[in-house]
């Protein structure tokens, strides 16, 4: 009844309007890949000295992860018998979840900044995972905002979201 006092134009208008609200619903109910713990931007610092093969590496590291993308900044040297390198690299990615805790984290870009000497074999040598396309992370809360990153073998760091 009401339909013929609506003209053919605002009805095409209206199930325009109401199928983009459904597509909109469907999508964000099925598609939607951010970070669903509540870590809107949480950052690590971490300061690491390891030695393997024959090196021997001091470096810190900065992550941050806000929502569904992140960067890991490392920096410091890698000393190789008497050979001393400079190492400062940075990676993007873009974290997807995969069930209730876990993630697939892929990496989007490794920059070499123009002060970093540390040849390539070297630092595949120190961490060959850095150029693996994915890993697949655990990411569990352990208390109020600070969350436990993890990897398929044992704990990686950990970080304090920020207040909201």
């Amino acid at each position: 009844m009401i339909s013929k006092y609506i003209s053919k134009k605002s009805k095409v208008v209206i199930i325009s309007l109401i199928m983009m609200i459904a597509l909109y619903i469907f999508y964000t109910k099925n598609f939607d890949n951010s970070v669903e713990n509540g870590i809107e931007k949480c950052t690590s610092f971490i300061k690491e000295d390891e030695i393997k093969h024959g090196l021997n590496a001091e470096y810190q590291q900065i992550i941050s992860v806000s929502n569904n993308h992140g960067f890991v900044k490392k920096y410091g040297w890698v000393t190789q018998g008497d050979k001393r390198f400079y190492l400062r690299r940075s990676y993007t990615f873009d974290l997807k979840k995969i069930s209730k805790d876990n993630y697939k984290l892929s990496i989007i870009k490794i920059s070499k900044s123009h002060n970093d000497n540390l040849p390539q074999e070297v630092f595949i040598k120190l961490w060959p995972e850095k150029y693996r396309l994915f890993h697949i992370l655990k990411i569990q809360e352990i208390s109020d905002d600070v969350f436990l990153f993890s990897g398929l073998e044992f704990p990686l760091f950990t970080c304090k979201a920020e207040k909201k």
